[in-house]
Formats: structure tokens, sequence, C-alpha cells
């Protein structure tokens, strides 16, 4: 159900990312690192299911990505 929903969110950001890119706009960007953090977010739970060391990485870049996006806003 993760993998589903991530690969959902991943397809919307690449959308995002194409249309940012051929229409020269930057206030696209917030858009793309809030997808990216929460496709980290699920990939961290994913980790953190298994039982996996590498959750918190993810969880760690996905709470950085998120103070980086709050940069970009304010």
């Amino acid at each position: 159900m993760l993998k589903l929903v991530r690969q959902i969110i991943a397809v919307i950001v690449l959308f995002i990312c194409i249309y940012g890119f051929f229409s020269s706009i930057q206030p696209v960007m917030p858009y793309i690192l809030f997808g990216l953090a929460i496709i980290l977010l699920l990939m961290g739970a994913e980790e953190w299911r298994e039982g996996k060391a590498k959750a918190c990485l993810y969880f760690a870049t996905s709470i950085l990505t998120m103070i980086v996006l709050i940069q970009v806003i304010y």
C-alpha cells in the first residue's frame, strides 16, 4: 500500500518538475520539495515496518527537506 502511494506521489512530483522545467516558473519548488519529503517519509515507514536501520536515515532526510522547504517559502 505504501509503495503504491509513494509511486503515485513520485509521478505527480515528476509532472510538476517537468512543468516547472518547461515553463521556467520558480514557485513550483516548494511543491517539489514537499513531494520529496513525503516520498522520503513513506520510504522510511516502509523500512521501519521491515525493521531495518536505514529508516532513521530516511526520517532524518525527510525532516531536513522540510526545513529547507520552510526556508524556501519564507
